[in-house]
């Protein structure tokens, strides 16, 4: 049986367990009723299960059930095996680390389970290393047999009797793999020099009133040379952030095509220093203007006439690449980071959030351009010094976190450049969704229903 058909299997019995919890009138009943209810315990052994609970002194019918499902769940994460064989030639230690139980974990398990040994060795590494290493690990490592392994050996060897159903039920399905919702994704070979990638999924933890991903991103190719990219991600208290972020990405991208047509598509350096001119002094306005329009035009299908924009907040954030320059720019939060190559080291820059000085959180919207639009913050980069660029939304901060910029340019490195410069397309579209997947997955587990948007653009020279 499968890692996630286990899963799926225990959390059967624990509504199983919930549901008949009354009507059990002692541990044999309750486990020749499983025996009967579920086929892969058929030959699950009663006598083995008696001795293990007889060894738990003074249960009550609550403690009884829980301890009952502990040893059914290791019966099913072992593959048929039973605590006393698997600990018995286990010295108890007072002080027990996580790699020597991922060893006796072992035991239980074959190695063919893992795709290859180093895997097992490299896991041992990664537990003395920071959490965020783990966490890019996490699914290849098979970290939650790890965990729901260590939560049986305190209920089972160290003989803790109250570990509930339900809590056993919230790890469980912390481990099962969600199939994330993909709104926007794809990668993009703009010309033999550049290759763009972006995605964004739908965080995994439900939100109120809320049943669509928020975040949104996009690649827009005028020609050869000019290109577009944007991230935007909705104001969660918004509640039509879902089509606000939308909005936000197209308006922006109407607006710089009126504007590549109006210089001429920049055939010449005069109209390239017109056009950058022009946005510097008027984009915030059009942007605003154009992101108006389309909420307007909305509103007037749906036949709703008491809208307010503030309703379709979302922040923003792009990069619009043209023949020898890269204009970026962010509207409230998120993560943008530029790697420069200069001569053989690296440099990072990260943009301002986008913030200034203001204080009311609404004014990190496009939504509150009309009244700040200093909260549009542009940045200039000549093109021939960049080796790449990583746009985030704030699902992310797990990755990358704020209060320290050296670390956050490190681990960018680390995790992100270093690991994704040298992939193929395909397979750096894959890690991209890997990476989406894992951030979801990590705002899941700190309690948060965060979307997640990832761009990615590789310059080679």
């Amino acid at each position: 049986m499968k890692y996630q058909q286990i899963l799926e299997l225990a959390i059967e019995i624990i509504d199983y367990l919930n549901e008949n919890d009354l009507n059990f009138e002692n541990s044999d009943q309750l486990f020749c009723n499983l025996k009967d209810k579920f086929l892969t315990l058929k030959n699950f052994d009663l006598a083995k299960a008696k001795e293990i609970l007889d060894s738990f002194s003074n249960l009550n019918s609550i403690q009884t059930i829980n301890i009952s499902f502990a040893i059914i769940l290791f019966y099913i994460l072992s593959n048929c095996h039973y605590p006393q064989a698997f600990w018995q030639d286990v010295i108890l230690k007072k002080e027990k680390t996580k790699p020597s139980l991922f060893k006796m974990f072992l035991k239980s398990v074959k190695l063919s389970d893992y795709e290859q040994k180093e895997i097992v060795n490299t896991f041992i590494k990664k537990l003395k290393t920071s959490e965020t290493e783990l966490l890019v690990n996490k699914y290849t490592t098979n970290f939650g047999k790890i965990h729901l392994m260590e939560m049986l050996w305190i209920v089972l060897v160290e003989k803790y009797p109250n570990f509930q159903l339900n809590l056993w039920r919230k790890n469980l399905k912390n481990y099962i793999f969600k199939k994330n919702e993909k709104r926007t994704g794809s990668c993009k070979s703009i010309n033999k020099f550049c290759n763009s990638y972006h995605l964004s999924l739908k965080g995994s933890l439900e939100k109120p009133g809320k049943f669509a991903c928020e975040d949104f991103s996009k690649i827009t190719r005028f020609n050869k040379e000019n290109f577009l990219v944007s991230c935007c991600d909705g104001i969660g208290s918004c509640k039509n952030s879902f089509l606000g972020s939308c909005f936000a990405s197209l308006s922006l991208e109407k607006v710089i095509m009126k504007n590549l047509k109006r210089y001429q598509l920049l055939e010449s350096d005069q109209s390239v220093f017109q056009f950058i001119d022009h946005l510097y002094n008027h984009l915030s306005d059009e942007l605003y203007q154009e992101f108006f329009s389309k909420i307007k035009k909305y509103n007037k299908k749906i036949k709703n006439t008491t809208f307010s924009i503030d309703d379709f907040g979302t922040t923003l954030q792009f990069c619009l690449s043209l023949k020898n320059f890269l204009i970026c720019g962010c509207v409230g939060d998120g993560n943008f980071i530029i790697r420069k190559k200069i001569k053989d080291q690296y440099a990072y820059f990260n943009l301002n959030d986008g913030r200034s000085s203001i204080l009311t959180p609404k004014v990190f919207s496009v939504s509150s351009l009309k009244n700040t639009p200093q909260a549009l913050q542009l940045f200039l980069f000549k093109k021939d010094e960049i080796s790449d660029l990583l746009i985030t939304s704030d699902g992310f901060s797990k990755f990358l976190p704020a209060d320290c910029l050296t670390d956050r340019f490190l681990l960018a490195d680390q995790i992100f450049f270093t690991k994704l410069r040298n992939l193929n397309s395909e397979n750096c579209f894959k890690q991209i969704y890997k990476y989406a997947t894992l951030a979801v997955d990590s705002n899941d587990q700190l309690g948060s229903g965060d979307d997640a948007t990832l761009i990615y653009i590789k310059f080679d020279r």
